[in-house]
Parts: C-alpha cells; structure tokens; sequence
C-alpha cells in the first residue's frame, strides 16, 4: 500500500477521475469499451464517499470537539447572517429590527454562540407573539421576510442545533473506539484505492489525448522550471504513478513512455 500522503491525495484524485467520467461521453464510451461499465462507475462513488465522508473525517480529527466545529460555525454565521437579517427589516419593519437587533451585534469566538442563541430567541418572540399583541401581524411579515433570505424555520432549527452543541461536554470517546474509526477510515482508503489503481491504470493506457488526461487527474500542467530563462508558459506531464508522493501500484511506466 502507498504512504499517508498518496493516501491523503487519493480522494482529490478520484473524484476528478470519476467526475471526467460521468461527464466526458467520449472518454465514458472509451473506457466502456474495456469493460468499465455503470455498475462500476457507482462502486467508484460509493468508495469514494465511504473514504471521504463528512462524519468519518469530523470524528478522526484529533483535538476537534463537536463544540468547537459548533463555535467555529456560529462564529462565521453571525456576522453575515446579522448583516442580512438587519438589511431585510431595517426599512421594512424597522420596529421588529430595533427588537431584535438591541445591544446586539456580530462577535468573534465564543461569543458568538451568545450573540447567535439572543438573536434565535428574539425571533421565536415574534413568532410566539408573547406580549407582541399590537405587532403580531408585522412580526409574522418581519419573519416571512427573514425566510426569503435564508434566515427561515430550517436555518433557525440548523442554528439552535449548533447553539446546543457548542455548549456540549468533551468527547469522551474511549480510545479504543477512536482506534475503531481510524481502522474504518483507513480500510474505506485502501478500498478506494485498488479501485482507482485499477481503472486509472487502464485509462492511462487507452486515453491519449493530454487535455483528456488532465481532465481526469492523470496529467496535470507544470509551470516552466526558473532555471530555464527564457521560456515562456509551462509544460504538461503526466501525473504517473510513479511519481514522487502519487501512488506507486498503479503501473510502472514512465511518465514520458508513449501510450497506445
């Protein structure tokens, strides 16, 4: 099996490799010709996913807490999430704008999770009507308005959920259990990666055309070395499996040996 960092390449370079695929229709027909069929196509995607989703990498992460991914969130909502709430009601509503947006402004850090749950609660209170008799019809039309820019039923329940959980405890995940991701994660890699070993090496060996092959990831253009003066633009190469840092099984050719 190739190193860490081949490893951590490889699902950049699959997804461009299945992305030419399912969208280049002379490079699909090529390769279909050699036996890469639809089913195949999808187990490329469902590695591809299993090797790089969203929770496996959340989870791995040493040192990264849910609460802190949630503060982090909060923290880059506020300012542009206040600044559109307060354009949209400023003019409009500029009664339900001066309720909810009192004392209230964008922070850095955790104090953001504070500026974000003031503001959540403020507009609950519109909905809610509490002590808002005289204004409930404008504070419905305050809301309506906040739902076409973004700032709707889903956005606020997405928003309290983060809230929530910034305020979560340590994780407590015992270490075998970590070692348990770890293990899942590398295995979904390694799966992924006999796959793409496999067909990357066939589509090197059939497709020809260079834009073709930068196009699914198996060349790439290289900017003229300083040392050579003179020399305008850059050169393409391919992006050969024996290349330095990209995976070594997937053939042992050349990157200058002729295809075909």
């Amino acid at each position: 099996m190739p190193g860490p960092q081949t490893l951590a390449q490889l699902p950049n370079r699959a997804f461009a490799f299945l992305s030419a695929l399912g969208t280049q229709g002379e490079l699909r027909r090529a390769m279909s010709e050699h036996g890469y069929t639809q089913d195949e196509h999808r187990e490329g995607w469902r590695l591809l996913l299993a090797a790089s989703g969203s929770e496996t990498r959340a989870e791995s992460a040493p040192g990264v807490s849910l609460a802190t991914e949630a503060i982090r969130a909060l923290d880059e909502w506020d300012e542009l999430g206040f600044l559109k709430a307060h354009g949209a009601l400023a003019y409009r509503f500029p009664e339900q704008a001066a309720f909810v947006f009192q004392d209230l402004a964008a922070t850095e850090g955790p104090l953001a999770v504070l500026g974000v749950a003031k503001f959540l609660d403020r507009l609950d209170a519109l909905e809610k009507g509490e002590g808002r008799a005289d204004t409930h019809d404008a504070d419905t039309k305050a809301l309506e308005l906040l739902a076409t820019r973004g700032i709707g039923t889903e956005e606020r329940a997405r928003l309290r959920a983060l809230v929530v959980e910034a305020q979560a405890e340590p994780d407590t995940k015992k270490p075998s259990e970590a070692v348990q991701k770890e293990s899942d994660h590398a295995e979904a890699l390694e799966a992924l990666y006999g796959w793409y070993a496999e067909w990357s090496d066939l589509a090197r060996a059939i497709v020809s055309k260079r834009a073709s092959r930068i196009t699914m990831g198996l060349a790439k253009r290289k900017r003229a070395a300083a040392s050579q003066v003179g020399m305008v633009g850059g050169t393409d190469s391919d992006d050969a499996p024996n290349a330095k840092g990209a995976p070594t099984a997937l053939g042992a050719r050349s990157p200058n040996a002729p295809v075909g």
